[in-house]
């Protein structure tokens, strides 16, 4: 897309890749909304830590009827080798060839000090201190990350754009946004 999708537009039923096969973007909502939230790739460090992090969080969110998926540019054989993926609640996209980080125009920074701005040092440091370490560079080290929220329609309701890797919403606030919007119809 040349320009970032708009709310209120419709988004194609996707063929996605996930640990263990494919399945069809309206097949993974199961007539709910969801949650696309995009990131890295697992050897990042920073995605490890935010996957842990939604782990975490993740209780947050699973009774209020929306779905969430972590979507990430690694391929599928990596992370069918990974127990820790296998062990989340949540679903893992395998977007390494980016088709849906280009279709809903989820960019990289322009370059390293702006990756690197905000929080995203800190959290880092945190990240490395928790034990995570650096893996396999399979996607762009450079890469932003986004959440994106479609209603059960696959209709883009909210788009949240971060402007440095360690950058995203918390768990509390996506189910804020849910509850105000989604649920009460005032999209």
């Amino acid at each position: 897309m040349s320009e970032r999708l708009r709310i209120r537009e419709s988004v194609p039923d996707f063929s996605l890749t996930v640990p263990g096969g494919t399945l069809r973007l309206s097949e993974l909502m199961a007539g709910e909304p969801i949650f696309l939230i995009f990131h890295r790739f697992y050897g990042c460090i920073l995605s490890q830590y935010i996957l842990s992090v939604i782990q975490a969080d993740y209780h947050l969110i699973k009774d209020e009827d929306v779905k969430l998926a972590v979507v990430l540019q690694s391929g599928r054989e990596e992370l069918e080798s990974l127990p820790e993926i296998q062990q989340l609640d949540f679903t893992v996209v395998c977007d390494i060839e980016k088709q849906l980080f280009d279709y809903f125009d989820v960019f990289p920074a322009a370059s390293r000090e702006k990756c690197d701005a905000g929080i995203t040092m800190t959290t880092l440091a945190l990240a490395k201190e928790l034990g995570f370490k650096h893996g396999t560079d399979s996607g762009d080290p450079l890469q932003l990350p986004a959440v994106l929220l479609l209603d059960a329609d696959r209709v883009l309701r909210y788009a949240y754009y971060s402007e440095n890797a360690g950058d995203l919403p918390a768990m509390e606030e996506l189910v804020s946004i849910y509850k105000q919007g989604i649920k009460q119809n005032s999209f």
